[in-house]
């Protein structure tokens, strides 16, 4: 969120927002999740930081466009970049195109966003302890994941002080600010690479080249590059997108380097290209356009009691800058760009571009009804990334969702050698939660003979009178192309239509299913008879 900008009132035209094709959930601080927040490690520009213990304040400071501890398909030279001054790319990624194996198996993965930490924000300065609660709780949640994320990222906005917004105060708050910060994200466990992002916050509105080199000086490049496996991940200086007038000349050589990066992934058979940034590209539409009342507006009141209103066509990049990154994210087969800035939850696509535009809300400050949280991502070898809110739950849908009638029968279809289990429910109800944990936590240790899938049955409501799915929350087992019964003592032998608790009790569920589907059987008996707690 950058400086607040005079009040202006809402349209009455804003435009509807696209229907999010994602599947979402949230955790909230009191239910055991906190805010994430990224963990200790980082690639070049724009925000790369490993953490160092945390009894030492440093960090690793990403330089020459490349995050160290992420580079193992790096494409950017040591002399700056995959860019030269005269903005043309080098050679260096078709030597590594012609070295890289884009033949070795790709393990799916997942990794964590934040943004807007923004310490100094909820009070204005004057103190960030509710802020530092948050971002600590972040950390130990971000821990606290089984398995831990392959990075975190933080989109921006890291402190609230920036000098130039407030001139009328000590210009050192800056300076305890991201002290503050470091100390908090120094406890980050040290095998989570973390990212930060630069926000109009940390660099200004309008970036210059002195504000550039302050935020170079205490987190390192402010864009970069990194790979993880076969992703490639690009991040941007949304800033310089917004507004470069004061820095012309790094915003030339920003997108020359960005052109190049995807140029070189591309060499590189990247099996994905994802970009970050703390600037949503649009809120809505792709074609959205600058004027202040299009989009209207967005408040919320202080802690003295003063509502702000801020136009919201104050959050995205504007129009001509925004068009240049989605052709070149679209030239290049980029799906996803993520981002915070706006202080509340967004996904939107543009069908133009191909592109899906996922905003999260803040670690810090919140403007709305969202509350401090975080995402995870979920990386497949095929298929676009799978994007989690973990706003009030704790590991639900880390399990890939089907989501079309046919993607159901083709997951049913398609398998030969495992029993497929399907959650069917409504992916936001606490049963299903419950249910997508056990079976999340389970899903490694029965990865040899079952493949688990959630559907949510509002998205997907082609089975729903076929296989009578009018509870909560519904488990069914298929195999080979056949329906698989069981009997559990409660009189529908179809399904399980309760939770199931104890991941013991459905490991040996999964696994009698299993044994029995590949004996012929179409109906087996429950290891366990559920009839004295549960009636259908």
């Amino acid at each position: 969120m950058a400086e607040v900008p005079p009040p202006a009132a809402a349209s009455s035209a804003s435009p509807p927002s696209i229907p999010l094709p994602i599947a979402s959930a949230s955790i909230d601080h009191a239910g055991t999740a906190a805010k994430a927040h990224p963990p200790a490690s980082h690639s070049t520009p724009g925000t790369a930081s490993t953490l160092a213990n945390a009894s030492n304040s440093s960090w690793v400071r990403p330089r020459n466009r490349v995050y160290p501890d992420l580079a193992n398909y790096s494409s950017s030279s040591k002399s700056g970049g995959a860019a030269d001054t005269k903005g043309a790319c080098n050679d260096q990624e078709s030597r590594q195109a012609s070295s890289t194996d884009s033949s070795l198996p790709f393990t799916p993965f997942f990794f964590a966003i934040l943004a807007d930490t923004q310490l100094g924000a909820i009070d204005n300065n004057t103190s960030w302890e509710e802020e530092k609660v948050l971002c600590r709780m972040a950390v130990q949640k971000l821990n606290n994941l089984t398995p831990r994320p392959q990075f975190a990222i933080v989109c921006g906005d890291l402190v609230h002080h920036f000098p130039r917004m407030y001139p009328h105060t000590d210009p050192a708050i800056r300076d305890r600010q991201v002290a503050d910060f470091k100390a908090i994200f120094s406890e980050v466990h040290p095998s989570i690479p973390l990212l930060c992002v630069c926000g109009n916050h940390d660099v200004g509105n309008a970036p210059t080249p002195s504000s550039l080199r302050t935020f170079q000086e205490d987190f390192g490049d402010d864009y970069f590059g990194f790979w993880v496996g076969g992703m490639k991940g690009l991040v941007i200086n949304s800033n310089l997108y917004s507004d470069p007038s004061q820095a012309q000349d790094e915003y030339d050589k920003h997108h020359r380097w960005l052109h190049c990066e995807l140029v070189a992934a591309r060499a590189l058979r990247a099996k994905h290209i994802l970009l970050f940034g703390h600037h949503p590209l649009f809120l809505h539409r792709d074609d959205e356009e600058d004027e202040e009342g299009y989009l209207g507006s967005s408040s919320f009141r202080t802690k003295a009691g003063e509502v702000m209103t801020i136009p919201n066509t104050y959050f995205h990049i504007p129009r001509a800058r925004r068009e240049k990154i989605l052709e070149a994210m679209h030239q290049f087969g980029c799906s996803h760009y993520f981002c915070g800035h706006w202080h509340q939850n967004g996904v939107s696509q543009s069908a133009r571009y191909q592109v899906e535009n996922v905003i999260t809300s803040a670690v810090g400050l919140q403007i709305g009804d969202d509350k401090s949280g975080f995402r995870l991502v979920k990386v497949f070898e095929i298929g676009h990334p799978q994007v989690v809110n973990m706003w009030n739950r704790t590991m639900s849908y880390m399990l890939p969702h089907l989501r079309s009638g046919w993607a159901v029968d083709q997951a049913i279809l398609n398998e030969e050698n495992k029993v497929v289990v399907i959650r069917f429910g409504h992916d936001e109800n606490e049963t299903c939660m419950q249910m997508d944990e056990i079976l999340y936590k389970i899903s490694e240790d029965v990865r040899n003979f079952a493949a688990i899938y959630l559907v949510d049955t509002t998205e997907v409501p082609d089975f729903n009178v076929m296989y009578e799915l009018y509870d909560e929350c519904t488990c069914m087992f298929f195999f080979r192309n056949k329906h698989i019964m069981i009997d559990l003592g409660t009189g529908n032998n179809n399904k399980i239509n309760f939770l199931i608790s104890d991941k013991q009790e459905m490991i040996d569920i999964i696994e009698t299913v299993y044994r029995g589907a590949r004996k012929g059987r179409g109906l087996v008996v429950s290891p366990k008879d559920y009839s004295t707690r549960y009636r259908y």
